[in-house]
């Protein structure tokens, strides 16, 4: 398959509510959500809170990189 060819997955978007659940909140994600991104139901995702909410797999990789991008912030203050 040449570059060109490539299948590339289509980011998922759906509306979701956020649900009360004793003094907590809860954020349900679909099955196939979860799925995609290697993830299972107990496992820990990192919480990156900015301009956006993002949600990342918990993953030394992925640690790395946000620490890298708040050393780079705190190097630009």
């Amino acid at each position: 398959m040449t570059e060109k060819n490539k299948l590339i997955p289509l980011p998922l978007v759906e509306k979701r509510k956020l649900c009360r659940s004793g003094s907590s909140t809860i954020l349900t994600v679909p099955k196939s959500g979860l799925e995609f991104n290697g993830l299972k139901r107990g496992d820990y995702v990192l919480m990156v809170c900015c301009d956006d909410l993002v949600f990342k797999k918990l993953t030394e990789k992925n640690v790395k990189e946000l620490h890298d991008k708040i050393d780079k912030i705190k190097r630009i203050i």
